[in-house]
């Protein structure tokens, strides 16, 4: 398989050298050259298949002679440890897929996990010369990367989170693993972290020695694991006694990673009836929709806090799916913006009506699932983060105290003064560089 860039100026390049650059020499994302179209034969015993079973079978198409199957089947085995469980509510129609059992609590997980193993695999990372890993995040990208990566051989990883955003689990998850890990507070939005982080790439910040790779969700690396997971999904429906032609499925958007591993999922052949992409308040997507030009406003701060994001990385990718026809795009997508006042009414009738607890992010999902389901369809909800990442909110919001998941961080590894900049490059590059040693 050969990838290509959305740009359409930059050669086309191997598996190895896409999840290695991350982005084309011409700002583009990679794209597979071609999409594998999976024959309606393996449906028919799909119900019967475990989550590892369906994703090696995916994944192996999608990569086509990359890898061998045998090294693809080690690549499951080692990212998928854990379940991805579809778990029921009150209502018969709506039901919720948890995406949030890895290590980290998170759907990041999914990818990062898998990008760590696949860059190791190929000898991107983890050998004798050192790997460093820079990563924007929100936290729960970034600490999902790092506890990722932290398992590979000669690779340290630096997070740069915006300041205020992260609850004391998420910052302790960051913060436990201090000898692999610089954690690094900017005062400012995810798209300044971004910023930041470009920036240091380009400038060679860690010298001509040190290999950095990209791992933010423009990382090819990143979508391959997930488009098999919305298999697993419709597998799962089925098997509950949805009709393929019933089923909707809504996704909390913001740099639109999910959507986009959704809608090659649908291309390779996923016979599901449409996508919900559920926006907050800053609704970059629906500006797509709408063919409006890009403000300059500042980031809106909602509940899902998540996908606070102007400029969605993903966007370049669904206009090459779609070869810029947006209607085609809403033949498949419907567009749904929720307000905090929406995420907060929707997580409450989730837990009162639903009997399901969830995050203010699977809260935006369920709330635009029940305005967007329509009579004889059958809808499932991301949830992508555990409610206890978010146990204030959740609290504030339903009187009820998440239980925390197994194996939680010592809280007492969070500094009482973290390292913290201004969104400025120079005022992080000195600390990355030290670090980094």
């Amino acid at each position: 398989m050969k990838y290509y860039s959305t740009e359409n100026n930059s050669p086309l390049v191997s598996l190895t050298e896409a999840v290695s650059q991350g982005t084309a020499p011409d700002g583009g994302l990679y794209m597979p050259e071609h999409i594998p179209y999976i024959p309606m034969a393996f449906f028919r015993n799909i119900n019967e298949m475990t989550l590892k079973d369906i994703a090696y079978i995916v994944i192996d198409m999608l990569l086509g002679d990359d890898l061998d199957q045998e090294t693809v089947r080690a690549l499951v085995n080692e990212t998928l440890t854990f379940e991805i469980p579809l778990v029921p509510t009150n209502d018969s129609r709506i039901m919720s897929l948890e995406m949030f059992h890895g290590p980290t609590f998170t759907s990041k997980d999914i990818g990062a996990r898998f990008m760590a193993k696949l860059l190791s695999t190929l000898g991107i990372c983890g050998g004798d010369s050192p790997t460093r890993i820079i990563i924007a995040g929100s936290g729960n990208s970034g600490s999902a990367v790092a506890d990722a990566f932290a398992e590979i051989h000669n690779t340290k990883t630096t997070i740069l989170y915006p300041k205020g955003n992260l609850s004391k689990l998420q910052l302790a998850k960051i913060y436990s693993k201090p000898d692999k890990v610089l954690a690094l507070e900017v005062r400012g939005s995810y798209d300044d972290c971004i910023a930041i982080q470009r920036t240091a790439i380009f400038d060679g910040v860690l010298g001509n020695n040190v290999r950095i790779a990209p791992a933010n969700s423009v990382n090819i690396a990143r979508i391959i694991p997930l488009v098999a997971v919305f298999f697993h999904l419709y597998a799962r429906m089925t098997a509950n006694g949805a009709s393929p032609d019933s089923i909707v499925v809504s996704i909390p958007t913001g740099n639109l990673t999910a959507l986009v591993s959704g809608l090659i999922a649908k291309k390779m052949g996923l016979p599901i009836k449409r996508f919900i992409a559920a926006t907050n308040s800053n609704d970059a997507l629906g500006r797509f929709v709408r063919n409006e030009k890009e403000t300059n406003h500042d980031i809106i701060k909602t509940l899902a806090n998540e996908i606070d994001i102007k400029s969605p990385s993903n966007l370049p990718r669904i206009k090459e799916l779609y070869k810029n026809d947006i209607n085609r795009f809403i033949a498949d997508t419907q567009v749904i913006e929720s307000n905090d006042e929406s995420i907060r009414l929707g997580m409450t009738e989730s837990f009162l009506v639903g009997r399901y607890l969830t995050d203010p992010h699977g809260g935006l999902a369920y709330t635009a699932l029940k305005k967007g389901l329509r009579t004889g369809e059958n809808g499932v909800f991301l949830s992508t983060f555990h409610p206890a990442l978010y146990s204030s909110i959740v609290e504030d919001i339903t009187g009820v105290i998440p239980d925390n998941p197994k194996n939680i961080p010592d809280l007492n590894v969070i500094p009482k003064r973290p390292l913290s900049v201004p969104p400025i490059y120079q005022a992080a590059k000195r600390i990355i560089q030290q670090f980094n040693l």
